[in-house]
């Protein structure tokens, strides 16, 4: 591994110390909101820009009586694990623009080996334990970033941030590209990788002092590289770079500078206006209003309760000092007092049935703003096997769950299966590709459950078609020649997600329906000639001398006459 030198050159673009400052100006309006959710559905996963203070094991659900925000993230999380990449089932397929080209035997056969190498890759890596972090920070805070990395073990290497861990600062197209990471790392570590003459001078000395577990406060800034000299093919002239200095360290020194053909990245938010970098209006957000008042109601329920079991008594002067009042215990007292008979100071009216039946409707909106009764349908098989039975029991939900999907595949797995894509073929794990892709881009179609669940909107319309046109046949058969049958079975496998190895090319089909087609010629041309050999015998057997002609012509006469 190369380092460029250790002194920034003069004519350096970016002062990295002074753009951090800005990033954590432009977050510091988020931070209070991500606090309140940390503190009241999400205890230790907003790290407030220290990733070095780890989660020790301390009490942290302090401010949580009631559960059901808790459950509902877990719920959220498992649903988008399983609605969207799940290991279980194919949830992506590649693909290219031209349709004709998609179906050519060579470039499916192609397609398809390497869908099934990156479907291995991602298998052998840590990519479905990654995912659901960043699927619950997602949810809860609006806003998650995870970063894909080339490792030899595995070919890549996936690690979630957590929210407070890093600033982020989108491009003109509303695209984050530029990502600042904090982290700490200990004196030894920092020498260890970047080299003593890269440390600054407070690092040196605290490693020469033999202080080497101290901590210090390290920045990644990972951007495009805007000054880069694009024939140079080094770590410090590719499209994207990435910086590594000391927070507190000198300000014209780096500890290293690296560089990236890809963005590393993926910065995924729930939904961003345009004047923002971070994601809103997630269902952590939605719900944190109901998720307080539960906290509040539980508490006072719980009061109430305890007022009615263990009320608040007055008792006579005779009494006063006596603390013992448990149930079935007697007590005597001065029947001469004014005040005499142990009763509650005051009465509690409680409707405990009106308090649960509050309760329970907020229990319900929050379950429905982290759409739990959407994500356990998907989890429950035995209920529900196919996405068509998803989306018409949910037609509602998944509507408003749309955008959100559609910036999970964008900003998300667009840009991860890319990088994987790309660092596979520089490993050389991806075969060449036939002559017939030459020049033409891959796509990537999603076929898990919920994309399907959006798609089966279109797989009705589809069916209502066939329906009506069989309906239609059956006064006009004529109407059938005007339906293409072959492109509606495809379009319709294609909705429902149907993998291409079930369906033949259409090399295929026109090669078996041409053998078809010549099979059926030969049997009507065999069939024409033992015809003919027929006629040829009978005629044969016929008495074609004059004799027996002119007997024929006699007896046709007697037939008339008769």
């Amino acid at each position: 591994m190369t380092f460029s030198p250790s002194r920034l050159a003069a004519h350096s673009k970016i002062p990295w110390r002074v753009r951090l400052n800005e990033m954590r100006s432009e977050r510091a309006t988020f931070d209070a909101h991500w606090r309140e959710i940390d503190l009241f559905m999400a205890p230790g996963r907003f790290r407030d820009g220290h990733s070095a203070d780890e989660n020790r094991g301390e009490k942290k659900h302090r401010k949580i009586i009631d559960e059901t925000a808790l459950r509902a993230r877990r719920v959220f999380v498992a649903g988008f694990v399983s609605g969207m990449t799940s290991p279980a089932r194919p949830w992506f397929k590649l693909t290219v623009a031209d349709s004709d080209l998609a179906e050519f035997s060579a470039v499916r056969a192609w397609l398809e080996e390497v869908e099934k190498r990156i479907n291995l890759v991602l298998a052998r890596s840590n990519f479905y334990h990654a995912i659901v972090n960043v699927y619950d920070d997602l949810g809860t805070f609006g806003t998650a970033a995870l970063s894909v990395t080339e490792r030899p073990e595995s070919i890549v290497w996936f690690r979630p941030h957590p929210v407070g861990d890093y600033y982020v600062s989108a491009n003109d197209d509303m695209l984050v590209d530029t990502i600042y990471r904090q982290t700490k790392l200990t004196v030894r570590q920092l020498v260890e990788r970047f080299g003593r003459e890269n440390c600054s001078a407070s690092t040196l000395s605290s490693y020469e002092s033999g202080n080497t577990e101290h901590r210090v406060d390290v920045i990644q800034a990972i951007e495009p590289n805007d000054d880069r000299i694009r024939n140079l093919r080094n770590f410090v002239n590719m499209p994207y770079r990435s910086v590594w200095f000391e927070e507190s360290g000198e300000a014209d020194k780096y500890l290293g500078r690296f560089g990236f053909e890809e963005f590393p990245s993926m910065v995924v938010r729930w939904q961003a206006s345009p004047l923002d970098d971070y994601g809103i209006d997630c269902p952590g957000m939605t719900a944190l209003g109901g998720v307080k008042q539960l906290q509040h109601q539980q508490l006072k329920k719980g009061q109430a309760i305890d007022k009615m079991v263990n009320p608040h008594l007055q008792v006579p002067p005779t009494l006063k000092g006596v603390r013992s009042f448990l149930p079935g215990g007697t007590t005597v007292y001065d029947q001469t007092s004014p005040n005499g008979g142990i009763r509650p100071i005051h009465d509690v009216n409680l409707r405990l049935d009106y308090m649960l039946r509050d309760i329970q409707e907020v229990q319900h909106r929050v379950n429905e703003s982290f759409f739990v009764d959407l994500f356990l349908m998907i989890s429950q098989q035995d209920s529900v096997r196919t996405a068509t039975e998803i989306a018409l029991r949910n037609e509602e939900k998944l509507l408003v769950l749309g955008p959100a999907l559609q910036r999970v595949q964008t900003e998300l797995l667009d840009p991860l299966l890319d990088r994987v894509f790309a660092i596979m073929e520089r490993a050389g794990e991806i075969p060449l590709p036939p002559p017939e892709l030459e020049g033409a881009p891959l796509q990537v179609k999603y076929i898990s459950m919920l994309a399907q669940a959006q798609q089966s909107v279109v797989a009705s319309s589809v069916e209502r078609f066939l329906g009506a046109a069989g309906s239609m046949a059956q006064m006009n058969p004529g109407v059938l020649d005007k339906v293409d049958f072959d492109e509606t079975l495809e379009e319709y496998a294609e909705i429902l997600g149907v993998p291409q190895r079930l369906l033949k090319s259409n090399e295929d089909v026109d090669a078996q329906r041409q053998a078809q087609a010549e099979q059926a010629a030969a049997a009507e041309q065999l069939l024409t000639l033992q015809q003919g050999a027929e006629a040829a015998k009978t005629v044969s057997e016929v008495d074609a001398s004059p004799e027996g002609a002119l007997a024929g012509i006699l007896d046709r006469v007697d037939m008339f006459r008769d």
